[in-house]
């Protein structure tokens, strides 16, 4: 099995590793679209370990609460990914 990937049955060929640190915002007044939190910083309040669930102890969250919206962010350098596409032969 491959490094990162939890379900082998989903293996691919070509794909990115997202796994990792990525900001996390519960936002429990669905505010987040009307308030354009995909354009702020400020709003990700929590470091979230993707890819578990941020009830699992394993996200660093560990919180059981229902939270209908969650936000997840990070700085994806998209050259980059598609140069390692491309040099794999996507």
């Amino acid at each position: 099995m491959s490094e990162g990937i939890p379900r082998p049955d989903f293996v691919r060929s070509r794909w990115i590793n997202l796994n990792g640190e990525w900001g996390f915002a519960f936002d429990d007044k669905s505010a987040g679209e009307d308030e354009k939190w995909c354009l702020s910083k400020d709003v990700f309040n929590r470091i979230i370990m993707v890819p578990f669930p941020y009830q699992s102890r394993l996200s660093r969250i560990n919180d059981e609460g229902f939270h209908n919206v969650v936000w997840y962010n990070a700085r994806l350098r998209i050259l980059d990914i598609c140069i390692g596409l491309t040099r794999s032969g996507f």
